[in-house]
């Protein structure tokens, strides 16, 4: 597992079996990526058009912080170029309701058809694919 946390040093996370990385090895490399971080002027916007382009495509980003850490109109535009990254898009948005995802021609019931079933697999087989 990767991480990031400037307050952590690399025995720390090592201990806790993490690799402590920067966020750009991060956004390149993962699969999955958590955010739990304070919306602060540092955070503010941390993933954006320019994080977004440099991750994986079919990233799944799971914001468990706050809102303003992601900018939702570049995650929007994102998922309007690359309807493959709807994951990213239902657990960055998914408290605000599915209109934003029907603005960029996700439904609801696709979400529910495609996006669950992958995350169920990804778990049966531990995240291996």
């Amino acid at each position: 597992a990767l991480g990031f946390d400037p307050l952590v040093t690399a025995d720390t996370a090592s201990a806790m079996g993490i690799k402590k990385s920067t966020l750009d090895e991060i956004w390149a490399k993962s699969d999955f990526i958590t955010v739990h971080t304070p919306l602060n002027d540092a955070t503010r916007g941390l993933v954006c058009a320019a994080t977004l382009k440099k991750c994986k495509p079919g990233v799944f980003i799971l914001n468990a912080a706050r809102g303003g850490i992601i900018n939702e109109a570049d995650l929007l535009a994102a998922l309007a170029r690359d309807k493959k990254n709807a994951a990213t898009g239902l657990t960055c948005i998914l408290t605000r309701g599915f209109g934003r995802m029907e603005k960029v021609g996700l439904s609801a019931g696709q979400v529910a058809a495609d996006v669950v079933p992958t995350l169920a697999r990804l778990v049966e087989t531990g995240f291996t694919g």
